[in-house]
C-alpha cells in the first residue's frame, strides 16, 4: 500500500484530474463571458455595448489580442499531437511553448490583453518575419517574409493600414520586431487582422482539448509521480497567465466598479425620497 501524503500517486492523480476540470470550466466561462449578455457570476450584467467600454476591448487592442491568440491557438495542435508519448513529454512540449510565447509577447511590447509593457524591444520592426528553427514551418507562410512600411501593399485586396498611434506596430501581418527565432511557437504572416471573437472562441476550444488529451494521458494514479505533478503545475500556472488573470483581473475591477456605482446610484435615491 502507498505510503500517504502529498506525494501519494492517487493524490497527484486526483490533483491533475481536479485541476484539469476546474480550468476546463474557467476557460469556457472566459469565452462565454466575451460573447456578452451574461451576469459576471451573477452580479454584474455585460452585455456587448458593456463589453465593448472595458479597456481591454478597445479597437486597437483587439488586434493586438487577437494577433496573439492566433499564433498561440496555430501553434499548439500541431505541437502537442508530436509531443504525446507521454504525460511529462506532453507537459514539457506545452511548457516550452508557453515560454516562447510569453517571450514573443515581450519582444512585441504588450501582454495578452493588449497593454503596452515597457519591456518591449521593437528595433528593427518591419524588417523580416519570424523564422522557425524548423525550415518546415516556414510553409505556412503566405506573405512575402520582407515587408516593410515604405512598401505599403494590398495583401489579398485589402489596403495596407498605417499603425495605431496607441499600438507600438500595426500587426496586420504577424511580423517579428527583433529577428528572434522560437522554437515551438509558429508564427505564419498573416494578410489580415484576425476576427477577435473567433480567434478566441478557436484558442478557448483548443485549450479544453489541451487539458482534456492531458486527462486521457494520465488514466490512473500508475502514471503518475512529483516530475509529473511539477510539470503539470508549471504548465498550469503558465496558462492561466496569460488566459485566465488578466481577463479575471478586468472583470473583477470592471464589475467592482459598477456594483459601487449601482449602489451610490440606489443610495441617491432612496436619500433623496426621505429627504
Amino acid at each position: 500500500i502507498p505510503a500517504a501524503g502529498p506525494l501519494n500517486p492517487s493524490t497527484i492523480y486526483t490533483q491533475i484530474h481536479e485541476t484539469s476540470a476546474k480550468r476546463i470550466a474557467t476557460i469556457d466561462y472566459m469565452r462565454k463571458l466575451h460573447e456578452g449578455d451574461i451576469f459576471y457570476f451573477g452580479t454584474m450584467h455585460y452585455s456587448q455595448s458593456a463589453l465593448h467600454n472595458m479597456p481591454s476591448m478597445h479597437a486597437y487592442k483587439l488586434g493586438r489580442r487577437a494577433t496573439n491568440y492566433f499564433l498561440l491557438g496555430h501553434s499548439l495542435p500541431a505541437l502537442l499531437d508530436l509531443n504525446s508519448n507521454t504525460p511529462l513529454e506532453y507537459l514539457r512540449a506545452l511548457t516550452a511553448l508557453l515560454s516562447d510565447f510569453e517571450t514573443y509577447q515581450s519582444l512585441c511590447g504588450w501582454d495578452a490583453s493588449g497593454n503596452v509593457v515597457k519591456t518591449g524591444r521593437m528595433g528593427g520592426m518591419f524588417k523580416g518575419g519570424i523564422r522557425s528553427s524548423k525550415a518546415r514551418r516556414s510553409s505556412t507562410a503566405i506573405a512575402p517574409l520582407d515587408l516593410s512600411l515604405e512598401t505599403k501593399p494590398d495583401l489579398l485586396g485589402i489596403t495596407y493600414k498605417d499603425a495605431n498611434p496607441h499600438s507600438p506596430a500595426d500587426m496586420s501581418s504577424t511580423i517579428n520586431p527583433t529577428g528572434h527565432e522560437f522554437q515551438f511557437l509558429l508564427t505564419p504572416h498573416i494578410p489580415f487582422e484576425p476576427d477577435f471573437s473567433t480567434t478566441l472562441g478557436t484558442l478557448c476550444d483548443t485549450l479544453v482539448d489541451v487539458y482534456g488529451k492531458l486527462t486521457d494521458l494520465v488514466p490512473g494514479p500508475e502514471y503518475c509521480n512529483p516530475t509529473l505533478l511539477e510539470a503539470f503545475f508549471k504548465a498550469d500556472k503558465a496558462i492561466r497567465k496569460i488566459m485566465v488573470a488578466n481577463v479575471a483581473r478586468e472583470f473583477e475591477e470592471t464589475t467592482r466598479a459598477g456594483v459601487k456605482s449601482e449602489i451610490a446610484g440606489l443610495g441617491k435615491l432612496t436619500l433623496g425620497g426621505l429627504m
